[in-house]
């Protein structure tokens, strides 16, 4: 059961690494083709981010409407598609890793 718990937490940690490489290059790519768009996010620029919260602020909207969405190349709608789908596993993930530590932890298995 260990090496299962192990291997679940060091594929969340690969996905979640993943993750933020492919949106720092959806944030890239919008600064070169959508300068506009990338504007209109109300995103930071690139040498001050507060941490990441405004990037992720500027993602999540971008995410959640569709008309901005439409204004993206083809390219961009793919990359976003693949990081919500990783997103996706990594909690699929995560909840199955907690599930198992406690489950091991409480003796269940």
């Amino acid at each position: 059961m260990d090496v299962i718990l192990i291997i679940a937490l060091a594929a969340l940690v690969v996905g979640v690494v993943v993750a933020l490489a492919l949106e720092d290059e959806i944030c890239a790519q919008l600064r070169a083709r959508h300068p506009d768009l990338w504007e209109s996010l109300g995103s930071p620029d690139r040498f001050f981010d507060d941490g990441g919260s405004m990037r992720y602020r500027a993602l999540a909207r971008l995410y959640r409407q569709p008309d901005l969405l439409s204004r993206c190349s083809v390219d961009i709608l793919r990359l976003v598609r693949l990081t919500r789908m990783i997103g996706r596993v990594c909690l699929v993930i995560a909840g199955v890793a907690l599930a198992g530590c406690l489950a091991h932890f409480l003796g269940w298995l």
